[in-house]
């Protein structure tokens, strides 16, 4: 169970984060399917190393799925689930703190639903965003490059 994926990455999460990805997990919003907050309040238990004797696949379902035998095949996609989830919680929160590559993201999708005020308007504003000062690291200049291709894909499309 220690090498699983999702201890792995639960094992990275803050106190903070564990908090924000249950919310996130609850969310039918980002989470379309199954009811994963019973797992997570039984692995929660294990939290912050996962060491514990107890925590193998056998226990862990038997405290979700009480007097109910272990099914394998329902705990693989539980698990693989509960990692699906955990994924797509890191971008978001990695794109939360990217307001570079958010600006890119808005601008695209303003353009591709011909908001062509909004998305000059906000082009207007961003340019600031973009102007090289001091150091700058490899993402800026990935940014920067998605940024100019939005640029012109906004100048092609509009005419």
């Amino acid at each position: 169970m220690q090498k699983t994926k999702i201890i792995q990455i639960l094992k990275k999460f803050s106190d903070q984060e564990w908090k924000d990805y249950e919310k996130f997990v609850d969310s039918p919003f980002f989470n379309k399917g199954r009811n994963y907050i019973p797992l997570l309040k039984v692995l929660r238990k294990f939290r912050p190393d996962f060491n514990q004797p107890k925590l193998s696949n056998e226990q862990i379902y038997s405290m979700v799925f009480k007097g109910k035998p272990y099914n394998n095949s329902t705990f693989k996609s539980m698990m693989s689930g509960l990692v699906s989830l955990a994924e797509e919680f890191l971008i978001l929160k990695g794109f939360s703190k990217d307001k570079r590559l958010r600006n890119v993201l808005l601008l695209k999708e303003l353009r591709l639903k011909d908001l062509y005020s909004m998305y000059d308007s906000h082009m207007k504003n961003s340019e600031k965003d973009y102007a090289i000062e001091g150091n700058v690291d490899i993402d800026f200049f990935f940014e920067l490059r998605s940024y100019e291709s939005e640029k012109g894909y906004g100048y092609l499309q509009k005419g």
